[in-house]
């Protein structure tokens, strides 16, 4: 039996039951956050909650109030309590402190999507924190509310913040850095926190991640995984599954974009096949770095790949259910289609523009480009200069159509995603 499941059952059979008409203690818990879902390995939703408290708050279901595990403890540069519980299927209603729950629903039919939100403060290179305009991530998140997604997926990279704000760039004056749970909320929880409780959330680890950079509050708080003290520095693949689409999960944070290293390459290439193995008809492969993007680094009319390590992993043949991959890293909007795949290329589409620093603006056309030797197609499409975030519905007919907004949610391009085939407008 999975860990998180044992947890879940020792929970259950310690946890008092109320009678009619009794009302149960009032748990001594302050969040620190609003609590959000997870979803894990095959879909199990996971309650995540941050406390300043001593002990975790408990869960309501419908009457029966279970109080939740704690996942990580405090420590000095994270002073809060990270809890967790799993939610079992059939419930209906679920609660944390009077904050509601989303369930997972049985096939998403509204599917928001964001990546690299951070505010980027690196060395001499600094964003404006503390303005809106250069740093719209709270509007996103509220905008992403607004849209009242059934699920949330975060293509990765999450903390940006990594060095002081120098002293000359006011507008990021008194940011704190460092993976730190002061940093961490900053950059992610108090500004996200409008889309918390709008739908469950898949979690993809992007390279501000790993360990050498902002992998304990990711550890902490956002990998689905059960917590392990020690870094991890590549995580297995898993699989989400729904009714009409499946997710599966690869980490690929520290992939390198510019090289291919045999050791690298080996590694992933057991990931991309362990992750071909679980994936089903219907799947995207939802991964940070994007193996086949485009932008300023691109040279028509042949262009390498965006990640030369993943580009060498992939296989002589796309199984023909992988019929996306999902990313983000490159920090822009882009839809990629493959007009002959003769390997069963799937589409690659980038969200990378939910907040941190944007690319540069250049200059491409789609006319007659290929990318890592495959034609593009001419009705690809890119957006440099515009922060926003992704939206999927399903239409009646098969296939998704597929909007790149911009941060209030209106639409700047119109996709439609059939089979492995995308095509914009």
């Amino acid at each position: 039996m999975p860990r998180i499941l044992r947890l879940l059952l020792i929970a259950l059979l310690i946890a008092p039951v109320w009678r009619a008409g009794e009302r149960p203690a009032v748990a001594q818990s302050v969040l620190a956050a609003p609590p959000y879902v997870v979803l894990g390995p095959d879909g199990t939703p996971i309650a995540r909650a941050i406390t300043t408290a001593d002990t975790c708050p408990t869960v309501s279901f419908a009457g029966l109030s279970v109080p939740m595990q704690p996942r990580a403890v405090p420590s000095p540069a994270f002073p809060v309590l990270s809890c967790e519980l799993p939610i079992p299927p059939s419930v209906f209603s679920a609660s944390i402190e009077g904050h509601h729950l989303p369930l997972v629903p049985v096939t998403p039919r509204r599917i928001a999507v964001l990546g690299d939100t951070g505010c980027r403060i690196a060395g001499s290179r600094a964003q404006g924190c503390n303005d809106p305009d250069q740093w719209p991530l709270a509007t996103i998140a509220q905008s992403i509310a607004a849209y009242r997604p059934d699920l949330i997926i975060h293509v990765g990279d999450f903390l940006y913040r990594e060095d002081p704000c120098p002293a000359a760039a006011s507008s990021c004056a008194g940011s704190p850095y460092g993976d730190t749970w002061a940093a961490w909320r900053a950059d992610w929880f108090a500004p996200a926190a409008p889309a918390f409780l709008a739908a469950p959330w898949v979690m993809v680890r992007g390279n501000h991640e790993v360990c050498q950079r902002g992998a304990e509050g990711w550890f902490r708080f956002l990998d689905p995984w059960p917590y392990q003290e020690r870094c991890q520095s590549v995580t297995e693949p898993y699989r989400i599954a729904f009714d009409e689409l499946n997710l599966v999960v690869v980490d690929s944070g520290v992939a390198s974009d510019v090289s291919a290293p045999e050791d690298q390459v080996e590694i992933y290439r057991a990931q991309l096949e362990r992750a071909l193995t679980i994936a089903r008809d219907q799947t995207w492969l939802v991964t940070h770095r994007p193996p086949y993007a485009v932008s300023g680094f691109s040279t028509p009319p042949d262009t390498a790949a965006s990640n030369l390590t993943l580009a060498a992993a992939a296989p002589a043949v796309w199984p023909e259910g992988v019929q996306l991959i999902l990313s983000g890293h490159v920090h822009l909007w882009e839809a990629v289609g493959f007009a002959l795949s003769a390997t069963g290329r799937p589409s690659q589409i980038v969200v990378g523009n939910s907040g941190t620093m944007l690319e540069s603006s250049f200059t491409l056309s789609f006319e007659g480009l290929r990318i890592a030797g495959e034609l593009a197609s001419p009705e690809s499409r890119y957006v440099t200069d515009q922060f926003g975030f992704m939206t999927f519905e399903p239409v009646a007919s098969g296939g998704w159509v597929a909007l790149a907004r911009d941060r209030n949610g209106y639409p700047m391009v119109t996709c439609t995603v059939r089979g492995k085939q995308v095509a914009c407008r």
